[in-house]
């Protein structure tokens, strides 16, 4: 009797809660105009981008090693 009353409760709350987001997705589609893409991007945060410095030529790669040396 009482898993089974656990189990009706579940199930009950499940289907209230479809109902409930049922409503609220039709709400929104009225509100809203008709968007065929659904999945809306983000839009990018403007964020200057890190510009790494250029690797080393070969000419001061060879410049640095020397000047280490001595």
């Amino acid at each position: 009797m009482g898993a089974c009353s656990i189990y009706y409760r579940v199930y009950r709350r499940q289907q209230a809660r479809a109902r409930f987001l049922r409503q609220v997705e039709r709400v929104e589609s009225q509100n809203q105009p008709r968007i065929i893409c659904h999945i809306i991007t983000p839009a990018p945060i403007a964020t200057p981008a890190i510009q790494e410095p250029p690797p080393p030529t070969y000419q001061e790669v060879v410049a640095a090693t020397q000047y280490e040396d001595g």
